[in-house]
């Protein structure tokens, strides 16, 4: 796949830039001439396809995202060669596309930055019947080539072979047509040849073997007297995103005949690997995270480049460190073979030749952080730089604007920041690499890194591998190599070294450094028995949560800590007491413990659950359902003291251990048994209980912090920076790692369990009642004198039948939510929840999540009637599920993951019914209301947002939930919003889209759109009764067909 190569080009990988910058006299110019005309030759497809009234094509298109970074407008003027010489010299154009190459082209014109390279091939049949695999295997071979292609003509000519025939023909059809045939053998010609070959047939019909001679670059070319033109190109080239450039030349040129990840050497390459097994390489130490040394080695982005290179051709390279003066002397007196990581200043130049450019690099400005913001050299003049001496871009700052700028030479690039950051000086200049790699790996503050710092010279924003002159053959095979290396390889190079995040560190002030370093090592109390929060495995190493959470901070602190194991709660608050700690990694804080200890902001946060006998039928979810009973709590746990002050109502028994709190509810001598939902579950699943379920989850939950002796309150300082510097988005994968897997092969069915009963009672009283009723019936035909008392009996049985229904209908309305709670969310609202039948399989759902957050859910079951209300009831159970987990951070909080795990759970509870037809259509709104933001994902329903009058769809993921053609991991997309004051959002099931009327006529989701908008602005209590009235007038005496809810939202 040879587009990598314009990953090369693009390679951009400055991650902290503020975009690109238009200086004073580029933005003049783009007003001065609004238009930019460029002349391109005819017949350049896939350059350019078109005639005088439309023109595309690759080059096209890519002027399009020109366009859109930069604000020039193009307009292309094809002619034949002659015609696009003759605008150019009469400058009737401003420039020129890249296959327009004539004698005056580079006279009159400068080149922009390339957009990508193109290698030329040796071209032959499909099944390439003369072994044509080398360059050697040309000889006495037959070329067969365009007249009037002088690229190629020359390559042939460089190759110094004898061929046993060279053919002309008018055109590269011609040609492919010769290969085919066999009238030629083979021909030389870029990957242009597999376009051309697809538009007439034969992309089939030919090869490509192997590359010759050196790639070429693609690039425009403008007017000199036009140079704002050429660098705002340049400037949008570079902005323009490397993946868009990628795919952008995968849809023009046909490279599936290309295998670019083999490297065919000639002969003479061989010849040369064979006879130099060993090459030396520069190694600057000094030039992160490009080179330098670690531990007496060679390491960096170009070191592990460089050695991806050793392995494609098969030669050891040696790693030669000096400073770079040095190593530039010495390579260019012959003693090192290879320099890398360069660019092409004029020093190196003068003894050097330059591979293509393996990563492309901006650089940028370093200045303090109360500096003005300089986004362009010209914002620096007047200004103060430090640069190293001798370094290219020292010279040319001093060259080319030593009147405009002060430069201040220094040994190194960190000396430069170290004088920026103390005001002698205003800013440096180097790679945005470099400089951040330096500010984040030294833990610099106060610095930032701005601007891009485009010039003339574009030595400055490559780096390349340099060979020394008169070793051509030698570049010949580092370009094949270059270009052999997979985008997989580039980007984990990238990811190694060009991924600052792990440089972080934590920045304790001169105080805490000198506490830390006269205290030493720091005692931390772990709970060997707390898993999987915390314990002690079988090799003495601290583990569990906190274990993996502590392992990040020591990596972002370096900070020296002692394992000191305790046996329960009580022995770690006995040995922070003592002093035998000096700190516990979690704790909850309480009144009792801010007597002897110090605490940071709550870093875990989970619920209080209870466990009780199997025979508890009631889903427990609020505290004051245990009033008047006996529960078990570990003793000294954090929550006993909460329900000792806040519910004297219960009565709380202190056990030492999970194994007697469980021992005590299964003995009878409590009701329940009080903790956190994991390790209540693993005690169960290691112990094998079966008598024991969870059976519910309180209004209640512990918030553990690090605890400290608060004889030494500078730990607790310490320890919440440390903590700071843990991402929620780390904490999270450390939870789902540690309980997830704990939940997965052991759910809590209590809900499931509940709703099957009750799935079970109302079949059989259902069925029972139709029995009777048919045997009523029966009796009816036999017996007609009976009549008057059988129809009476029926009626007697409709009517049981009916108030079991009716019965199933109370349950349904039971569990939904009250609509009053969307009050303290939204500014209005309104519900709709019509059933086809009695009950439904239509379900909502209001959960709240924070004083600012609230989850809406809407849920289309399967079915309606009994049948669909049996769904709604294992919705329910699941939701429960779902959000406790939330809550102990397994199900992270959005609402694409809710819906995978609503898929993920329906598809194990449902595992035996291969075809139970069971599931739902769904959408999920999470809204948050401080930041007036929201997230939306759907399962087959949309989302309808009014916004200022105009409506807006989001659409959804075009899979269900739950059902058996759907797969167990099933993603579904998401869309995040920012809502304004006024927006209103509108959530629906199908049923009113799917309602008939009369005429057999769906009502539809445009007539649904049309009355959103005619009742847009009105109060949510006046659309409901409107759209009722649409849809009443609309059926018109016909049944409802189908389930509805409609669920309005005002911001």
């Amino acid at each position: 796949m040879l587009f990598i190569i314009s990953i090369f080009i693009f390679f951009s990988i400055t991650l902290f830039g503020d975009g690109f910058f238009l200086t004073k006299a580029e933005k003049r110019f783009i007003e001065e001439y609004p238009i930019i005309y460029l002349a391109g030759e005819k017949n350049s497809e896939p350059f350019t396809i078109g005639d005088e009234v439309e023109v595309n094509g690759y080059e096209a298109e890519l002027l399009h995202l020109i366009e859109k970074e930069s604000g020039l407008e193009f307009e292309i003027i094809l002619g034949t060669p002659k015609e696009v010489t003759d605008m150019t010299v009469n400058r009737r154009v401003d420039g020129v596309l890249t296959n327009s190459n004539f004698t005056q082209r580079n006279k009159l014109h400068n080149p922009s930055i390339p957009y990508s390279q193109f290698l030329p091939y040796v071209i032959v049949k499909d099944d390439n019947p003369k072994e044509i695999n080398r360059v050697e295997d040309l000889k006495g071979k037959i070329l067969a080539i365009e007249t009037n292609n002088p690229t190629f003509k020359k390559i042939a000519k460089d190759l110094e072979i004898d061929f046993a025939e060279i053919k002309y023909y008018d055109n590269i059809f011609r040609v492919m047509k010769a290969i085919i045939s066999g009238e030629a053998d083979f021909t030389i010609f870029d990957e242009k040849i597999f376009y051309l070959a697809k538009t007439v047939g034969l992309s089939n019909h030919i090869n490509a073997k192997f590359s010759v001679g050196e790639p070429f670059d693609a690039q425009f070319w403008f007017r000199k007297d036009y140079p704002e033109l050429k660098r705002i190109v340049d400037k949008a080239i570079r902005n323009i995103d490397k993946d868009v450039i990628s795919n952008l030349r995968k849809k023009w040129f046909n490279e599936g005949n290309l295998d670019s990840s083999r490297v065919l050497f000639t002969k003479e390459e061989l010849d040369f690997i064979k006879n130099n097994p060993v090459l030396k390489l520069t190694n600057d130490p000094d030039y992160p995270p490009y080179e330098f040394r670690e531990n007496d080695r060679a390491v960096g982005y170009s070191i592990d480049f460089m050695r991806l290179l050793s392995k494609k051709i098969g030669i050891k390279f040696e790693f030669v460190s000096e400073t770079w003066e040095e190593l530039i002397e010495m390579f260019c007196h012959g003693e090192i073979d290879i320099i890398h990581s360069t660019d092409k200043g004029e020093r190196i130049s003068q003894c050097a030749i330059f591979s293509t450019p393996f990563i492309k690099d901006s650089s940028q400005f370093l200045t303090r952080s109360d500096f003005l913001t300089g986004n362009s050299v010209e914002d620096y003049f007047g200004y103060k730089m430090a640069s190293p001496a001798t370094w290219e871009q020292t010279e040319f700052f001093k060259k080319k604007y030593k009147e405009k700028i002060k430069v201040i030479e220094t040994e190194t690039i960190l000396e430069a920041i170290e004088m920026v950051r103390k005001g002698e000086v205003d800013f440096t200049y180097d790679y945005g690499n470099v400089l951040n790699y330096l500010v984040m790996k030294n833990g610099y503050k106060g610095l930032k890194i701005q601007g891009v710092g485009y010039t003339d010279e574009s030595f400055l924003d490559y780096l390349y591998v340099g060979v020394p002159k008169d070793k051509k053959i030698l570049l010949s095979i580092i370009n094949k190599a270059i270009f052999a290396l997979s985008t997989k390889e580039l980007n984990e190079l990238s990811k190694k070294w060009l991924s600052f995040e792990n440089l972080k560190r934590v920045d304790f002030s001169f105080e805490e450094k000198d506490f830390l370093f006269k205290k030493g090592a720091l005692k931390m109390c772990v709970n060997k028995n707390r898993m999987p929060y915390e314990g002690i495995d079988s090799n003495g190493e601290h583990t569990g949560i906190t274990a993996d959470i502590f392992n990040l901070i020591y990596s972002n602190s370096n900070l020296n800590i002692e394992i000191i194991p305790s046996n329960s709660i009580s022995q770690t608050l006995h040995f922070l007491k003592t002093k035998r700690c000096d700190f516990a990694s979690l704790g909850m804080e309480t009144e009792n413990r801010k007597y002897f200890a110090n605490f940071t902001k709550p870093y875990m946060s989970f619920p209080i659950v209870v466990a009780t006998d199997t025979s508890e039928t009631i889903f427990i979810d609020d505290v004051k359902y245990l009033f008047g009973k006996t529960v078990s709590i570990l003793r000294n746990c954090s929550f006993v003291d909460i329900f000792r002050n806040q519910y004297p109502k219960i009565d709380i028994v202190e056990v030492d251990s999970i194994e007697e709190g469980l021992n005590s509810v299964r003995k009878g001598e409590t009701f329940g048994y009080i903790d956190l939902a994991t390790p209540i579950l693993l005690n169960i699943q290691n112990s094998g209980i079966n008598d024991i379920k969870i059976s519910g989850q309180l209004n209640l939950s512990i918030d553990w912090s690090i605890v400290s002796r608060n004889d030494e309150p500078i730990l607790n300082d310490i320890f919440q920076k440390a903590l700071d510097f843990v991402s929620f988005e780390d904490k999270q994968k450390i939870f789902n790692r540690w309980i997830s897997i704990k939940f997965e092969d052991r759910i809590d069915y209590t809900l499931f369990y509940n709703f099957i009963g009750f799935v079970l009672i109302v079949s059989i009283i259902v069925v029972w009642r139709l029995r009777e009723a048919r045997k009523f019936s029966r009796r009816i035909q036999h017996k007609n004198i009976e009549l008057s008392r059988s129809k009476s009996e029926l009626e007697k049985s409709h009517k049981k039948t009916q108030d079991s229904i009716n019965y199933a209908l109370r349950i349904q309305q039971a569990i939904l939510p009250d609509e009053m709670i969307l009050t303290n969310y939204f500014y209005d609202s309104f519900v709709i929840w019509k059933p086809k039948d009695t009950v439904g399989g239509d379900i909502y759902f209001f959960v709240e999540f924070s004083d600012d957050e609230v989850f809406v859910i809407i849920i289309d079951g399967a079915g309606h009637g009994v049948s669909g209300a049996f769904v709604t009831m294992l919705v329910k159970a699941v939701k429960a599920q779902i959000f406790a987990e939330i809550r102990t951070g397994v199900v992270k909080k959005r609402p694409s993951e809710i819906l995978k795990h609503f898929n993920i759970k329906f598809k194990k509870i449902l595992k035996r019914e291969k075809k139970s037809g069971i599931g739902f259509d769904g959408g999920i709104l999470y809204f948050n209301r401080a930041s007036k933001s929201a997230i939306f994902s759907g399962a087959k329903i949309d989302l309808f947002i009014m916004k200022q009058g105009k409506i807006e769809i989001l659409k959804p993921e075009r899979k269900s939930v739950g059902f058996e053609r759907i797969k167990i991991i099933q993603d579904y997309r998401e869309h995040e919003i920012n809502l304004e004051v006024g927006d209103e959002l509108y959530l629906t099931t199908d049923g009113i889209f799917d309602q008939e009327n009369s005429k057999e006529k769906k009502f539809g989701k445009q007539n649904f759109i049309d009355v959103i908008k005619k009742v847009s602005g009105s109060s949510m209590a006046m659309q409901k009764s409107l759209v009722e009235s649409r849809l009443t007038e609309f059926k018109k005496g016909v049944l409802q067909n189908d389930d509805v809810t409609i669920i309005g939202l005002k911001i």
